[in-house]
């Protein structure tokens, strides 16, 4: 099962689109997709949300890069995953 932190941007919204109707084709099961603005609470609230699947969860989706993906991954570490 998948788990997605999904930026609120134009492009977070192709990349959501596109993951969806990949994981259709292929059964995949998501638990959580979480969005995130910016801002460091909004990422650790979105990271909150995926870790409350805990063990469930065999991925995560990050579609960010830079900063953006340091910030996610710091906040799902700290969020216990």
């Amino acid at each position: 099962a998948l788990a997605a932190m999904i930026p609120q941007s134009a492009y977070g919204t192709v990349a959501q689109a596109a993951l969806q109707e990949a994981a259709g084709r292929h059964g995949v099961r998501f638990l959580a997709v979480e969005t995130f603005s910016g801002d460091a609470a909004s990422i650790r609230e979105a990271a909150l949300g995926v870790a409350a699947q805990g063990a469930q969860i065999d991925a995560v989706f990050v579609p960010e890069g830079g900063a953006g993906l340091a910030s996610a991954l710091a906040a799902l570490n700290e969020a216990g995953l």
